[in-house]
């Protein structure tokens, strides 16, 4: 039985369904984790699991792979996590067949590589190095899901960020609609994108609380950006999902990230589309097509913050949400008994209510409506 090797899941969402995929294509499933949780509660779709009792990089892991396991039984190790991604690529590369993705990931190893990338498009930001216009944006080169973002609003706060903040660089602030684009390259061709609007809304940081999906939408644009991305790179497979702002027929591009979007995007675009993210790639690994059943209905998600720190005793609502005329999603995460923060990164978000309707607005207004009903209660 051939292997596929995945460095690191979570316990929920995308990285976690990309292993029960793999076991439905009869692969041997084998997780390296440093969550402790995966050796106390196995899964049934795990065949094996390498504890790291500690983070490894490539030669630590390498050694792991040379002592463990056959070569001629490896058809792929691969990750969704952000921060082995790169990592899984070279292992890849090294023990099974080379995947030029990982000169994708490289070129946008972190948020100053993406900038260098970009320089002189008409994709890319201003940045700053020296006289500064506000409002700006002060990013952290590896920050993600708004950790280490800062919207900076004049030159007292931008002092006062930078005391604290890691390796950074300094954008102009792009005021425009912003959208997430999920996009699935297969022999160096778009074989499938979504775009997704994004529902913004400023706590501490910029959160976003709603996506909303109309399936088939196409913007000839994002093609022509998502090429200029790829430009170069001999690609077999690659999944990855861009942000990006638009405003007067400009568009800029925000961010690339070099893995599948999180959780709730995939379930999106799977109850409106069909199509599963995490299947697709799968096939690709196992070198087998992907054939999914096509369905086209317009669907938003409400995702769910808290206003209101510390540990959870109750939750309620979430019968009553999932009753609600055009609800098909409601999710919850297991937080009960667990402390609960304010909206300070996309991380806080707790839950998220997905709905269908004849259009994008009456999706979009059952599905708030519908998270309304979820209550978190404390001490």
């Amino acid at each position: 039985m051939k292997t596929i090797i995945f460095i690191e899941s979570q316990r929920m969402g995308t990285s976690y369904e990309m292993l029960k995929d793999a076991k439905a294509l009869g692969l041997n499933v084998v997780l390296f984790t440093k969550n402790i949780k995966f050796l106390k509660r196995k899964e049934t779709f795990i065949d094996k699991i390498v504890y790291l009792k500690m983070s490894c990089n490539y030669s630590k892991l390498k050694k792991i792979i040379e002592v463990s396991f056959e070569s001629d039984d490896l058809i792929a190790i691969v990750s969704i996590i952000e921060e082995y991604v790169k990592l899984a690529y070279r292992l890849n590369n090294h023990f099974v067949e080379k995947n030029n993705c990982i000169d994708f990931a490289i070129r946008f190893d972190d948020k100053l590589a993406t900038r260098n990338y970009l320089k002189g498009s008409e994709y890319n930001l201003k940045t700053y190095e020296s006289k500064v216009e506000f409002p700006c944006v002060l990013k952290e080169l590896n920050s993600s899901g708004s950790k280490g973002v800062f919207y900076i609003e004049d030159q007292a706060q931008l002092d006062l960020v930078r005391q604290d903040a890691k390796e950074h660089l300094i954008e102009e602030f792009f005021n425009a609609r912003q959208v997430l684009v999920e996009v699935v390259i297969e022999n160096n061709k778009i074989s499938n994108y979504f775009i997704i609007n994004q529902e913004i809304k400023k706590f501490d940081k910029f959160i976003i609380t709603g996506y909303g999906l109309i399936p088939g939408r196409k913007d000839r644009k994002i093609e022509k950006l998502i090429y200029h991305l790829i430009d170069g790179i001999d690609i077999k497979y690659l999944s990855f999902h861009i942000e990006v702002k638009i405003k007067r027929g400009k568009y800029k591009l925000i961010e690339v990230n070099k893995r599948c979007s999180g959780g709730n995007i995939t379930e999106l675009i799977k109850l409106g589309s069909g199509y599963k993210i995490t299947d697709s790639i799968a096939h690709s690994l196992v070198k087998r097509d992907y054939h999914y059943d096509k369905i086209n209905r317009k669907v938003y998600a409400a995702m769910g913050v808290s206003d209101t720190e510390g540990i959870v005793k109750r939750i309620s609502g979430k019968g009553k949400a999932s009753k609600t005329p055009g609800v098909i999603k409601v999710n919850v995460r297991n937080i009960k008994n667990r402390q609960v923060s304010l909206p300070t990164s996309m991380g806080k978000r707790y839950s998220y209510v997905i709905a269908t309707a004849s259009t994008l607005k009456k999706a979009k207004a059952i599905s708030k409506d519908a998270l309304a009903n979820i209550k978190f209660h404390f001490d």
